[in-house]
C-alpha cells in the first residue's frame, strides 16, 4: 500500500471548502493512477531495483532462479504477482491524498531467499513501496498541475494559482 500526501494551500482561488475537496480528491486519483501506471512497472525492472535501493539477493539464489526460472529480474519469481500487482489497479483517494493498494501476495510472505550482505530475508514489500525522490518530485508536480488545471477550468475568474509546499 503506497502513500501519497502534500500539503496543499489554496490562496484566492475563490473555491468554497465543498467545492474545493472534489478537486482536490480528482487530482490524488489520477496521482495515484499514474504511479500504478508509470512509476510500479519501474520496481521489477534492474534499473528500478537500484533506483529505489533493493537489498542485494545472495548469489546462490541467482544463480538457482536463472536455472530454474530463467531469468534474475528483481522482485521476480515466476511473474504472477507482478502479473497481478500491475493488472488490479485499486486506489483510493480523498481530498488529503491517495492509496494505492498493490496486490501482490508473495510479495508479503517471508521468503527463505538470503540478502548477500546481511543473510536475512528481504523485505520485498518494503521494496514495492519505496518511492525515489525523483519520483516523489514527479508526484507533487503532477498534483500540481491536475489541480491548476482543474482551477483553470473552473473559470471563475482572476487569479488564481496554488502554493504547494
Amino acid at each position: 500500500m503506497i502513500t501519497i500526501k502534500q500539503t496543499l494551500t489554496r490562496e484566492g482561488v475563490g473555491f468554497t471548502v465543498r467545492e474545493w475537496r472534489p478537486l482536490i480528491k480528482s487530482a490524488w486519483e489520477r496521482t495515484g493512477q499514474y504511479w500504478h501506471k508509470a512509476i510500479l512497472p519501474k520496481h521489477f525492472t534492474f534499473m528500478g531495483a537500484r533506483e529505489y535501493g533493493y537489498a542485494p539477493r545472495s548469489i546462490g539464489y541467482m544463480i538457482r532462479k536463472a536455472r530454474v526460472m530463467g531469468h534474475r529480474r528483481p522482485l521476480v519469481w515466476s511473474g504472477t504477482s507482478e502479473r497481478l500487482a500491475k493488472r488490479i489497479r485499486n486506489v483510493r483517494a480523498t481530498p488529503e491524498g491517495a492509496r494505492v493498494v498493490v496486490t501482490a501476495p508473495a510479495l508479503n510472505f517471508w521468503r527463505k531467499t538470503t540478502t548477500a550482505l546481511t543473510g536475512a530475508s528481504p523485505n520485498m514489500r518494503r521494496e514495492l513501496m519505496a518511492i525515489s525522490v525523483a519520483d516523489s518530485k514527479l508526484l507533487a508536480a503532477r498534483v500540481d498541475r491536475t489541480i491548476q488545471t482543474q482551477v483553470d477550468a473552473a473559470d471563475r475568474g482572476g487569479e488564481r494559482r496554488l502554493k504547494i509546499t
